[in-house]
């Protein structure tokens, strides 16, 4: 009997050890965090947990694709600027000297450039139809393309930066159209 009874003893304390064991495996249900008190001139904290980080997160995320396509337009328009003013200078240029050097067939080509990333960024691709009735004259194309170059500056300055504007394309295909001409008749 006392046998037994040692035996239950022996059971019953391994039974209980056993159950401690096993509930302190278990984590303890963690007390929710208090939100930390709103401070107006700290920056907010980013915590560990995924449900705060996630709209912070997501927040920086849609800020710096805002800044890029901010960064993005400013370029586009620094490029329909520089090709107006490219524009204006080979026209005055050839007025005045009444030949197209060099240097001013390198201004078209830049232009040519210039278009190309404007209608990229825009958009828009590769137009295989050609210029419409391409001056004869050299005069008269690079009149043609101090205007086109213009035209499409102001076309780039109104358009806003979250609208594809199919008017920039397609004044952008027509611009590489007509510096292609050029380059064709001056060269």
């Amino acid at each position: 009997m006392l046998r037994s009874l040692i035996k239950f003893q022996c059971a019953l304390f391994f039974a209980l050890a056993l159950c401690g064991y096993a509930g302190a495996q278990q984590p303890t249900p963690m007390k929710p965090r208090s939100p930390p008190p709103k401070d107006q001139t700290s920056h907010p904290r980013i915590s560990v947990d995924d449900d705060d980080q996630s709209p912070l997160t997501e927040e920086m995320l849609r800020n710096s694709e805002i800044k890029r396509l901010e960064s993005a337009r400013k370029e586009n328009l620094e490029r329909a600027r520089e090709a107006a003013q490219l524009g204006a200078e080979i026209r005055e240029t050839f007025k005045r000297q009444r030949s197209l050097g060099a240097a001013e067939l390198k201004k078209v080509g830049r232009i040519e450039k210039l278009a190309r990333s404007i209608r990229n960024e825009a958009g828009g691709d590769d137009d295989d139809e050609g210029l419409k009735d391409p001056p004869a004259l050299l005069e008269a194309a690079l009149s043609r393309l101090s205007e086109m170059c213009e035209e499409l500056r102001k076309k780039v300055e109104k358009t806003p930066r979250h609208v594809v504007s199919a008017a920039v394309i397609a004044s952008a295909n027509r611009l590489i159209a007509l510096a292609k001409h050029i380059r064709t008749l001056g060269g």
